[in-house]
């Protein structure tokens, strides 16, 4: 995930407006804020840079779920596009591995 640029910050936890970022490949509540200190989160892997973990996370093995891998890998393209997300190229990347969106 170092080799990755920032990750944006975005809605996810149910804003219209981004309340969420990316602590070391997962998400925290822009909203459960305490003092500076996020309380809320961590949980979620983030999208943009642990993508592989996103889509384990979030897929459903049912067809017509809405969260197939194919439809989250989908989303998480438009999301990219939407944010302006390059990711750098890694190791993994440059060897012909990694996530090809």
């Amino acid at each position: 995930m170092s080799d990755l640029l920032p990750c944006p910050e975005f809605p996810f936890f149910g804003a219209r407006y981004p309340d969420a970022t990316c602590i070391d490949g997962y998400l925290w509540d822009l909203d459960k804020c305490d003092d500076g200190k996020l309380y809320g989160g961590g949980d979620d892997p983030c999208p943009f840079c642990n993508t592989t973990e996103f889509i384990k996370q979030h897929h459903d093995p049912y067809p017509l779920s809405g969260n197939s891998v194919r439809e989250l890998k989908v989303w998480i393209a438009k999301l990219r596009e939407k944010y302006d997300y390059k990711q750098a190229p890694t190791r993994e990347h440059k060897e012909g591995g990694g996530d090809d969106l």
